[in-house]
């Protein structure tokens, strides 16, 4: 096993928020605390943001993000300290030979086969690109290893509903950003036509100026990912096992609008298998310093409309079937 060398250095930042006038932190004065956690992953490492909701009234504990979402270095480091390997050719002869399904057994699609790994290697170039092709038991296993690795810093895991949009959206932000959309700002093709479009992942940090005002790259765009608990935000649709936040490079709907739903108040999101393998997905991971575990049955400390493309209402009942369920 690869020695790993613990480096976890904190560096305290003071620097301006550049929020929204709408979602601006609340303490007064023009500058704010930052904090972030410098963890080595492996012979690398990530950096991990301080959220403090109370920046925006909202009553939650503080938490660190990863800036970014996990990236193929990072999880190559993974694969050599625990033995574990990697290959997505698999997959690939089943999109080719087009035995893919979209059930809820389990999703397969890849659109940029440049991005699969062949015997236990990502292409190369693409390092600080995210890792995809990842199932939610992967995202789950790298977050024990590293919470294993670094007992002394508490708990790493996949968000919660609540962290995911607090961290991407303040209390009210439309858009990670701020409130007016920028096609250039997330890497979806929304505001796209047809072969204008880049059809695959980019570098995480390809979009600085999309980032929140505490510093988190590709919110919205690149790659969807992994959050910690099941979909209930629709009751309409099914709920497998898994679900993504955030929409991807191929997330957008050209044909209807050039201007998405401002994902913060209207639902972005969508449940599948929980061995879902899509070139799309990826996840990022959270440190909580006091592992509490309550905060993963925490209540919403928001509403969202459920306003999907993908959600289709439940069909009304007859007549008869209302008279029957009485």
């Amino acid at each position: 096993m690869r020695k790993i060398i613990k480096i976890v250095t904190i560096l305290m930042l003071l620097g301006s928020f550049k929020a929204s006038s709408e979602d601006a932190p609340t303490p007064s004065g023009s500058a704010s605390i930052q904090a972030e956690i410098k963890v080595s992953i492996g012979d690398t490492f990530g950096i991990f943001k301080r959220i403090n909701p109370a920046h925006y009234n909202i009553q939650y504990p503080d938490f660190y993000m990863l800036e970014t979402e996990v990236t193929n270095a990072m999880f190559k480091e993974y694969l050599a300290a625990t033995g574990k390997r990697k290959d997505d050719t698999d997959v690939l002869e089943i999109v080719s030979s087009k035995r893919a399904t979209t059930t809820v057994s389990a999703i397969y699609s890849i659109q940029d086969k440049s991005a699969i790994w062949h015997d236990n290697k990502y292409p190369q170039g693409q390092d600080n690109r995210p890792v995809v092709m990842i199932t939610f038991l992967d995202a789950q296993a790298f977050c024990k290893w590293l919470s294993e690795t670094h007992p002394e810093l508490g708990l790493f895991r996949l968000p919660t509903w609540n962290e995911w949009m607090i961290a991407a959206y303040g209390s009210n932000r439309r858009y990670p950003w701020g409130d007016k959309w920028d096609r250039n700002l997330a890497h979806t093709y929304y505001g796209y036509w047809g072969t204008e479009w880049n059809w695959h992942t980019e570098e995480v940090k390809s979009r600085p100026d999309g980032r929140t005002p505490e510093g988190l790259y590709g919110m919205l765009g690149n790659v969807s990912e992994y959050i910690a608990e099941k979909d209930s935000t629709s009751k309409d649709y099914l709920n497998p096992g898994s679900r993504w936040m955030g929409g991807a490079f191929n997330s957008g709907c050209t044909e209807y609008s050039d201007v998405p739903h401002p994902p913060r108040k209207d639902y972005w999101g969508y449940s599948h298998s929980a061995v879902n393998r899509d070139d799309s997905i990826g996840f990022r991971i959270i440190l909580d310093t006091k592992k509490d575990m309550s905060l993963l049955k925490r209540a919403r400390v928001f509403a969202q409309n459920n306003k999907s493309w993908m959600i289709k209402p439940a069909p009304e009942k007859s007549t008869a079937e209302t008279k029957t369920d009485k």
